[in-house]
């Protein structure tokens, strides 16, 4: 008994993904780099239906994969794992466009690897 996947067929053209917009979703999403033996990893789950909107956000980091995971009530998820994107060009917005609060402090605290 297969369940479908219903997304969102809007083209990714149709999302402007800006640094400030990327590190804002980033933060009220609570989506920040955890480690698994020194090496950084991120990953952001939503509803299916924000898949474009992962891809549009793959095209702007220019890593990391999207997939769906159909065991969590049909979820997509966007994972980067390449420390050098990570440590290169995310932490570099990260450091500069964060706000000051408890999510910048535990980053701060959290990101050297």
């Amino acid at each position: 008994n297969k369940k479908k996947i219903i997304y969102s067929r809007r083209k990714i053209s149709n999302y402007t993904i800006t640094p400030e917009w990327f590190v804002g979703f980033f933060q009220a999403e609570k989506c920040f780099i955890t480690t698994n033996n020194n090496t950084p990893r991120i990953e952001i789950t939503q509803h299916a239906s924000d898949y474009v909107l992962f891809k549009a956000i793959q095209k702007f980091v220019g890593a990391g994969t999207v997939c769906f995971d159909l065991r969590k009530s049909y979820c997509v998820i966007y994972t980067i794992t390449d420390k050098k994107v990570i440590t290169k060009k995310l932490l570099k917005l990260f450091d500069t466009l964060l706000i000051l609060n408890n999510e910048k402090i535990s980053y701060i605290k959290n990101h050297t690897f």
